[in-house]
């Protein structure tokens, strides 16, 4: 993503810029776009800031279960990842689920492929 930011930066006129000031300054509810996952990623943490001690985002996905839902986290955007960044994916994961889902006292499971 480092590439990323100077070109970021300075196009402040972009579609997804645009769309990521309108979800900020709460015109709108969401973004979505087709567009480079990386740039998206990257102005997203520009615009919005992150969780307080997490480095790095994370795509999350929001499955339906017998029993409610599920928040599966770190979909794709992240190819290398260290143990801290799993950790700061379990805090952003719990507070999702219980701020947005409505989850009580969320459980985080980790799962490591390779």
């Amino acid at each position: 993503m480092n590439s990323l930011r100077l070109p970021l930066r300075k196009k402040k006129d972009s579609s997804i810029r645009v769309a990521a000031d309108l979800v900020r300054e709460k015109i709108a509810s969401g973004l979505v776009s087709a567009g480079n996952t990386g740039a998206i990623m990257a102005i997203s943490k520009m615009v919005f800031g992150s969780v307080p001690g997490v480095d790095r985002p994370a795509l999350a996905a929001i499955l339906p279960t017998l029993a409610g839902h599920a928040v599966l986290l770190d979909v794709g955007a992240n190819v290398a990842c260290k143990p801290h960044h799993l950790v700061q994916f379990a805090v952003m994961g719990h507070l999702f689920s219980k701020k947005i889902i409505g989850v009580s006292a969320p459980r985080v499971g980790l799962h490591v492929c390779g």
